[in-house]
């Protein structure tokens, strides 16, 4: 359309006026700016509009709909004593039913579903449930519940074995102590001390959507060069995962860390390993509660 206007910093109103209308069509053919800016408006209008619909981007102003499936599921869950049983059926139902999963595993902090059909999952009961983030991959679904992702594991392979068994009432309202409550969140400076020898990665390198896209907490990655592996800070070990992947640490101030050993390394099952078979070693400076 030979259009020749300049522009300065901006691009806006101001250089349009100066560079283009006020030194005249015939050096600028600014009027051609229009048209271009009409057909656009309406590309730009008609290719976010489907986006915002198709993925459900979240943008501001707009009205969250509430998802009465996800209240129906909560409301009719199971009412026992037992709450990790209960959460455990509400999981259950959230992921289509027992006839839509294939297996349920946990890596550390995070719940792994093998699933026939994605498509029947429920994502809003998960929140409601506390956990900050949904992982879909091909067939799977990773859900970060902390702590307590090998106590659902558990007790949803157990239902899974035992459909019509439910837990008999006892005063013990949750398996998970609820000291964390209360906890109270303040800020303090901790020094981080690389554990191993090797390259340092930002975690958002990691390919791993949980690790990368932080779902799990701050942290960064190293690539191992020798199989000499220390404490990054002073903590006390407290909890070690059954596959020996994730050690997970807590400092004086109360502060929690967990060291990830590689990435899909639950997979082996607890099998032995060298540090040769790995290729990060995460370190996530909080730990989702």
């Amino acid at each position: 359309m030979n259009i020749r206007i300049g522009n300065s910093f901006s691009g806006g109103l101001i250089d349009y006026l100066l560079f283009g209308v006020l030194q005249g069509k015939d050096k600028t053919n600014w009027p051609n700016v229009l048209i271009m800016g009409v057909i656009w408006f309406f590309l730009y209008f008609f290719i976010f509009t489907f986006c915002i619909k198709k993925f459900h981007v979240g943008i501001l102003g707009m009205v969250v709909e509430e998802n009465k499936d996800a209240e129906k599921i909560m409301s009719n869950s199971p009412k026992t004593d037992d709450k990790i049983y209960n959460e455990s059926c509400e999981i259950i139902i959230s992921l289509g039913g027992l006839e839509n999963i294939e297996t349920v595993s946990a890596c550390a902090t995070r719940l792994r579903i093998s699933l026939k059909d994605n498509s029947l999952v429920n994502d809003d009961v998960f929140k409601m449930l506390g956990t900050p983030g949904v992982l879909k991959v091909a067939g799977s679904v990773q859900d970060i519940f902390g702590g307590k992702a090998d106590l659902y594991s558990q007790e949803i392979n157990d239902i899974i074995a035992h459909p019509d068994m439910q837990p008999v009432n006892n005063p013990q309202v949750d398996k998970v102590p609820n000291s964390q409550s209360n906890s109270v969140h303040k800020s303090e400076d901790v020094i981080f001390k690389a554990p191993i020898k090797g390259t340092f990665e930002d975690i958002s390198q990691v390919n791993d959507e949980v690790f990368s896209q932080k779902m799990m907490g701050e942290g960064f990655a190293i690539k191992p060069e020798n199989g000499k592996i220390y404490s990054p800070v002073t903590a006390t070990v407290v909890s070690i995962f059954k596959t020996k992947h994730a050690v997970g640490l807590k400092t004086e101030s109360g502060l929690e860390v967990m060291l990830h050993l590689g990435i899909d390394t639950v997979e082996l099952e607890g099998k032995p390993f060298t540090f040769q078979d790995i290729n990060f070693i995460i370190i996530l400076l909080s730990i989702i509660k």
